[in-house]
């Protein structure tokens, strides 16, 4: 008797999903709840880029939900979403090999996107570090400053206190030997002005 090979049906075709062979052209991520409630506003916009005409969110072969879909078309046109799983649940190599690029492809493009913005937040987070650590060097400036404006301040004031006592003392003396107040006054004023060549006071 002869041996007829038997050709084995596609997983797919079995489902009534179409004809093989079966292209894998493309994949869509569903947005998740969680993003839902942070930002209702970017969830339906995510919402309005998923494909139409591939039942995203529920495998077409196993009725499970999915959030990452894999789309597919039929030879005969037919187009519909699986999760990875089911497609190697096919046994067809072509398929599977082109299900795990571009299952690579999106984990990348994921990765280059998690990784671009962990650096704008590390940016951020060096900008604003950079701001308050520049406040606090200016703070750190302005206290200094004010703490030397004041020193400087009391400085002279205990110097003029200073000159004021030891003219005072002088006045003292030049009174003693029989000079009157005002001319001690105007004597130690000359003095201190320097109008008096070869004589000065010690402060």
């Amino acid at each position: 008797m002869a041996m007829t090979e038997m050709v084995r049906e596609h997983v797919f075709e079995v489902a009534g999903l179409g004809l093989a062979p079966f292209q894998c052209i493309g994949t869509f991520e569903l947005p998740s709840q969680a993003l839902q409630q942070a930002n209702p506003e970017a969830y339906n916009n995510a919402l309005r880029q998923m494909p139409r005409g591939f039942g995203c969110g529920t495998c077409a072969l196993c009725g499970i939900a999915i959030m990452n879909n894999f789309l597919i078309r039929s030879s005969d046109r037919k187009t519909f979403s699986v999760g990875c799983e089911c497609v190697k649940k096919t046994n067809d190599a072509t398929l599977i090999r082109k299900v795990d690029a571009e299952r690579r492809r999106v984990e990348s493009e994921e990765r280059a996107k998690r990784d671009a913005q962990e650096a704008a937040e590390r940016a951020e987070r060096d900008r604003v570090a950079a701001v308050e650590a520049e406040r606090q060097r200016a703070e750190r400036q302005r206290i200094a400053e004010q703490e030397a404006a004041a020193k400087a301040q009391a400085e002279r004031e205990a110097n003029k206190e200073h000159m004021r006592r030891i003219n005072r003392e002088a006045l003292a003396g030049i009174m003693a030997v029989g000079i009157s107040e005002e001319q001690g006054k105007a004597l130690i004023k000359a003095i201190a002005s320097g109008a008096v060549p070869h004589v000065s006071i010690s402060y």
